[in-house]
């Protein structure tokens, strides 16, 4: 990683740690005599493990639920921004009071249940999923949230999601 990622990753890390542990691609192999730097400490984040959101209700992919305006203006369908903005509640009614957006790399486990047998994309349910969770300020960045582990399975009675930070 060259400093600027470093930096991202670790915001109050010295500019000697960040210079002392970028890596140099030329090459990619460390000389065999040079010792292993160490990284600065994680830093402390106030995300409990094992926290979890659930979405009620079928998700509704974004993917194909976009409009394009003449002047190249992307909307979202009326039906769809209606999804989002009650999922999106749902997931503000579940943050403790005290919550800070993510705003480091976790990982994350998705347990998806369909309300029905269709086939399903599971990018654009990602995606879907991570636009909300965003708009709701559980990250600051969906590009923090990674999906670990995830499962799918059938409930015609309570189709739903639930987001978990591993």
């Amino acid at each position: 990683m060259n400093p600027r990622q470093l930096l991202r990753m670790f915001p109050n890390a010295s500019k000697a740690v960040l210079a002392a542990n970028a890596i140099d691609y030329g090459t990619g192999v460390p000389d065999a005599g040079e010792p292993l730097k160490t990284l600065p400490p994680q830093i402390q984040t106030k995300i409990p493990s094992r926290m979890s959101v659930t979405i009620l209700g079928q998700i509704r992919g974004g993917k194909n639920n976009m409009i394009v305006t003449k002047k190249g203006k992307h909307i979202p369908k009326r039906e769809w921004a209606s999804w989002r903005d009650d999922a999106v509640a749902q997931v503000l009614s579940q943050l403790p009071k005290e919550w800070e957006p993510i705003i480091h790399p976790v990982n994350v486990r998705i347990e998806y249940v369909a309300g029905d047998r269709r086939r399903r994309d599971f990018p654009a349910i990602c995606d879907a999923i991570w636009h909300v969770l965003e708009k709701a300020g559980f990250c600051e960045d969906d590009t923090h949230l990674w999906p670990a582990e995830s499962t799918r399975v059938y409930d015609k009675d309570k189709p739903r999601a639930t987001i978990t930070i591993i």
